[in-house]
């Protein structure tokens, strides 16, 4: 035979659990509301590409190359990009911003925020953005003929 559990609780176990369940839901609430919003910024920046329009000759002419990602070692998705430029087998220059203040100063010279970013052309592109990318590249490529 089964027995009942609310029936088994005593009254103070059963005032316990109340106050339990009550407290769950604004608990939760309190913690979405504080860290939501900074745990969006950050998947956002993480995640979501900015792709703006600029003028980086003299950034092309130093790098020696018209296509430049300013990168870490250990960014997965700085890794993702430079996969995504060796399977279309383009040469590019990268600026390690993690080993180099040079490469640091020029990153932060282009507003930069978090990595991967990325100069191609006439386009940056904040974040790893795979599609911003090939777009690019193809403008790229249609420019030169």
């Amino acid at each position: 035979m089964h027995e009942n559990p609310k029936a088994a609780a005593t009254p103070s176990s059963r005032w316990v659990l109340r106050i339990g369940y009550a407290l769950i839901l604004p608990t939760c609430f309190a913690l979405g509301l504080t860290f939501g919003p900074s745990l969006h910024r950050a998947y956002r920046s993480m995640t979501h590409s900015a792709v703006t329009q600029g003028e980086f000759g003299e950034l092309f002419a130093r790098a020696g190359s018209d296509v430049v990602l300013f990168a870490t070692e250990d960014c997965p998705f700085c890794q993702m990009a430079r996969e995504l430029l060796a399977k279309r087998q383009i040469r590019y220059a990268e600026f390690r911003i993690d080993a180099s203040p040079e490469a640091e100063r020029a990153f932060k010279e282009h507003g930069g925020i978090g990595v991967p970013l990325m100069m191609i052309g006439n386009r940056r592109i904040a974040g790893f953005d795979e599609q911003a990318i090939v777009e690019a590249l193809l403008q790229l490529d249609t420019g030169r003929r």
